[in-house]
């Protein structure tokens, strides 16, 4: 589990890195994604939210540091802080907060079971409650959170399960070709 001097300045360790995501961030987390939409707010493919993509941290990868194993259920994505991020599609942003362990986090929720998460920015673009339309800016990329450097972390949920959001987003766009 990668930990950084700063890092560790800053108090992280894989232990309350662990137990952070259980009882705080995963919780906030969980009691957005456990809500259904029953309307698709998109009818148009996905798209990446960045416009180069280089894959920096594959979907999941398993991350252990003595007896914690942290399970990676999104993509990290490379960029320099203050790289403009975009949805993904249309949809409603459900959550824009300050996590401890995921740093500055948006997520929206496209219907249909199906939500997007943008982790570790450095800016907010957008507020809870905003309708968005695809490729609409919403923030910046950053460091913030448990990061060992400037990225995007992405994950796609689909009624709840975690999926790889690169193929989430190649499969849906041949399928609605």
């Amino acid at each position: 589990m990668p930990i950084t001097q700063e890092l560790e300045e800053e108090g992280f360790t894989s232990e309350n890195i662990a137990e952070n995501i259980a009882t705080k961030d995963g919780v906030i987390i969980y009691e957005v994604l456990v809500k259904y939409s029953p309307e698709a707010y998109f009818n148009q493919s996905f798209v990446y939210p960045l416009e180069k993509i280089i894959n920096v941290g594959a979907f999941g990868n398993i991350r252990k540091d003595g007896g914690i194993t942290i399970q990676h259920l999104g993509v990290d994505l490379d960029a320099i802080e203050g790289t403009p991020i975009y949805a993904v599609n249309s949809g409603k942003v459900v959550l824009v907060e300050k996590l401890t362990v995921y740093g500055d986090t948006i997520i929206i929720d496209h219907g249909l079971g199906i939500y997007s998460l943008y982790l570790h920015l450095s800016e907010f673009k957008v507020i809870e409650g905003q309708m968005l339309k695809r490729k609409e800016l919403i923030g910046l990329s950053g460091n913030t959170g448990w990061s060992v450097g400037p990225h995007l972390h992405l994950s796609i949920k689909v009624n709840g399960v975690s999926v790889d959001p690169l193929k989430f987003i190649k499969i849906v766009d041949e399928f609605l070709k």
